[in-house]
């Protein structure tokens, strides 16, 4: 880990100049990425199914454990 934060430290340009690029790669497919995303329930995908299946296994409990909310 130290091997990386000196090197890190030593190319801190070029370390930048990498998020800048990611960051305006991420913004020009951001578009193209949300314009395939579907509105609406999804009740025949296959986490559906399974959390259906889960539930009867656990006799239709469906909220996490470990909150009581």
């Amino acid at each position: 880990m130290d091997a990386l934060s000196r090197w890190v430290t030593r190319h801190r340009l070029l370390v930048g100049l990498l998020w800048v690029v990611i960051t305006v790669v991420g913004l020009v497919l951001a578009p193209s990425v949300s314009g395939r995303l579907k509105p609406g329930n999804h009740l025949s995908g296959a986490a559906y199914t399974a959390d259906v299946q889960i539930a009867k296994q656990h006799a239709g409990v469906t909220r996490t454990p470990a909150c009581w909310c």
